[in-house]
C-alpha cells in the first residue's frame, strides 16, 4: 500500500507507489496536464542513480607516483589501522616499530590516511598495533599484488638474497659480486629483508651477493662451502676440503692444467695432528722437464697435503711426502717435509 495524500476538501487523492492512481482528476477552473508528469524523473530513477553500480570505478587509494612522497613518518596511529596508540591510549601496549611501503599498506589504513600523498613506493615509518603485527608480518614475507608491483628495483649495497650490507668497508665488501633475481624467486625471508620495496612476483631485484650466499652445501657432509674452496669429486659430488680425496685433487688439477704433464710417480703423504696421523696414496705426475724435485715438491705436492682441517686448532702439525714408485730410479725415495 503506497503512502496516501489528502486534498484540500477531505477526499483522497489516489496514492503514490501503489500502482492504482490513474490519471488526475479534473477540477473546476484548475486546467489538466500530463506533460509536467511526463517530464519528471520518477522516485526510481532518482535512487537508482544514487546507487553506486559494480561497474562503478573504485576509488583510488594510492597516489600516482609523481604526486605522491618518497617518505613520512607517522606518529600515534597505527600504520596498518589507523588505530590511536599514543602513549596513553589503550592501543599503545604491545605496539612496535616498522616501516610499510605504500603498496603494503592495507585498504583501511589507506583509507584513514586519505590526503597523506602515499603512493606505492612511499615509505611510512610508524609503528603497528598488536592487533594488526600478525598480519603486517606476514604480509611481509609476500609479493605485492601485481597491480601495486614496480618492475624493477636497485637495491645497492645490499645482498639481494639476505639484505646483508656490502657496502665498502662492511665486512661483506670482499668478494661481493653483481647479482639480480626477481620476486617469484625470493622467498618469506628474502622478501622481509626488502619489505620497504614494492616487490612482486614478476619484480627484478637487481645489487649484489654477499659471499655468504654464495656458498652450498657440500655434497658429502652437508657443511657450508666457503666460496671458492669448493671441489668436484670424481664422481660429481661439489665437495669441502675436508671430504675431497687428495687423489681427486690431482685430478682436477690435471685436469685445468694446473700439472704439467710428465711421467706419473706414487707419492705417500702423511699428515700429523697432535699425534693423530693420517696418511693417503696419491698417483701425479712428476717432475716436468726443467723442474727440480725441490720446486716440484713445493709447487705441486704442497697443496695436497693436509685434511682441509682448521689451522691452529692442533698444538704440533706435520705434513710428509715421499715418492714410493716412479718411472725414474732417481725419483723413487725422494722426500719433503712442511711444519716440522
Amino acid at each position: 500500500m503506497g503512502q496516501h495524500i489528502q486534498r484540500p476538501d477531505g477526499k483522497m487523492a489516489g496514492s503514490i507507489g501503489d500502482g492504482r492512481s490513474g490519471a488526475p482528476t479534473a477540477q473546476p477552473g484548475v486546467p489538466t496536464s500530463t506533460a509536467g508528469a511526463a517530464s519528471a524523473p520518477s522516485l526510481t530513477a532518482a535512487l537508482t542513480a544514487l546507487t553506486p553500480t559494480s561497474a562503478s570505478p573504485a576509488p583510488q587509494l594510492l597516489v600516482p607516483d609523481a604526486h605522491a612522497s618518497w617518505g613520512m613518518d607517522i606518529d600515534d596511529l597505527c600504520l596498518a589501522c589507523g588505530r590511536d596508540i599514543s602513549e596513553w591510549s589503550a592501543g599503545h601496549a604491545g605496539a612496535l616499530e616498522r616501516t610499510i611501503v605504500g603498496a603494503r599498506m592495507p585498504d583501511p589504513a589507506l583509507r584513514v590516511f586519505n590526503g597523506y600523498d602515499i603512493g606505492a613506493r612511499t615509505k611510512i615509518t610508524g609503528r603497528v598495533c598488536a592487533t594488526c603485527l600478525p598480519s603486517v608480518d606476514t604480509a611481509a614475507g609476500q609479493p605485492v599484488a601485481d597491480d601495486r608491483a614496480i618492475e624493477q628495483i636497485d637495491v645497492g649495497d645490499d645482498c639481494v638474497y639476505c639484505g646483508t650490507d656490502t657496502s665498502p668497508g662492511s665486512s661483506s665488501y670482499v668478494n661481493r659480486i653483481p647479482a639480480g633475481t626477481s620476486g617469484q624467486d625470493m622467498d618469506g625471508a628474502q622478501l622481509r629483508a626488502f619489505s620497504q620495496y614494492a616487490i612482486g612476483a614478476h619484480t627484478r631485484v637487481e645489487g649484489h651477493a654477499c659471499p655468504g650466499c654464495m656458498t652450498r652445501d657440500c655434497d658429502r657432509c652437508g657443511h657450508p662451502i666457503a666460496m671458492d674452496e669448493d671441489v668436484y669429486g670424481d664422481n660429481g659430488d661439489n665437495c669441502c676440503l675436508s671430504c675431497v680425496t687428495a687423489q681427486e685433487l690431482v685430478n682436477r688439477r690435471v685436469e685445468d692444467g694446473q700439472i704439467d704433464p710428465a711421467p706419473a710417480v706414487t707419492v705417500r703423504l702423511t699428515s700429523i695432528y697432535d699425534g693423530d696421523e693420517v696418511t693417503a696414496t696419491i698417483t701425479l705426475p712428476g717432475p716436468a722437464d726443467g723442474v727440480s724435485v725441490e720446486d716440484w715438491f713445493e709447487d705441486t705436492v704442497y697443496p695436497l697435503t693436509g685434511t682441509g682441517r682448521a689451522s691452529g686448532t692442533y698444538e704440533e702439525s706435520g705434513y710428509f711426502a715421499e715418492i714410493t714408485d716412479a718411472e725414474d730410479p732417481a725419483l723413487t725415495g725422494q722426500e719433503s717435509s712442511w711444519g716440522v
